[in-house]
């Protein structure tokens, strides 16, 4: 069924999971659950923000994969942020990227919001709720939801991770041309 609006989107949300390695030498590597019902929301203009909040993996196995008791703590998390969230924001995705070396595997929490400016006290708001003290908040300007579309596979940079490069680049401050070390 076809949602016309953010809100309904989010109210009754169709749950998909995606693995853009899949059949590949990575799968497993990254995945992706996603509403898919907000690709029908025809107001997804009116939340220009989008919300990452980034939880790394606290147990992983031998592969760098968060442990089924790590996946249990990620659910609880994932609860208390939503319903911190949840009457400023819409859930849009949750990542899972197993960790590489140089870099540890975490989960994180893709929002669209209305407005950045509640977003600089969430950070202890959500260590308190959660107990998380290492977790990291970034908020940024997305209209067009390119972070969004890009992890779908819909967008205009589909496939490239392009968006997600850009965005790093920007929550990190990195000089664009090496932009290109965070490739995945």
């Amino acid at each position: 069924m076809i949602r016309t609006t953010v809100q309904h989107a989010a109210a009754a949300p169709v749950w998909k999971i995606r693995d853009p390695y899949a059949g590949g030498l990575n799968a497993g590597v990254e995945s992706y659950r996603f509403n898919a019902a907000l690709r029908f929301a025809r107001d997804r203009r009116r939340y220009p923000y989008n919300l990452e909040v980034v939880v790394p993996f606290a147990k992983v196995d031998k592969a760098g994969r968060p442990t089924a008791e790590e996946i249990d703590r990620l659910a609880g998390i994932e609860e208390e942020v939503v319903a911190v969230v949840a009457d400023r924001a819409v859930l849009a995705l949750v990542h899972l990227r197993v960790g590489t070396v140089g870099a540890e595997g975490d989960q994180r929490l893709v929002f669209y919001t209305d407005s950045q400016d509640w977003t600089a006290k969430l950070r202890s708001q959500l260590r308190g709720a959660t107990a998380v003290s290492n977790l990291k908040v970034y908020c940024d300007s997305d209209p067009d939801w390119y972070i969004y579309r890009d992890m779908l596979g819909t967008g205009l940079l589909a496939g490239t991770g392009l968006a997600a490069i850009v965005l790093i680049a920007r929550l990190r401050q990195i000089r664009p041309g090496r932009a290109k070390e965070f490739q995945f």
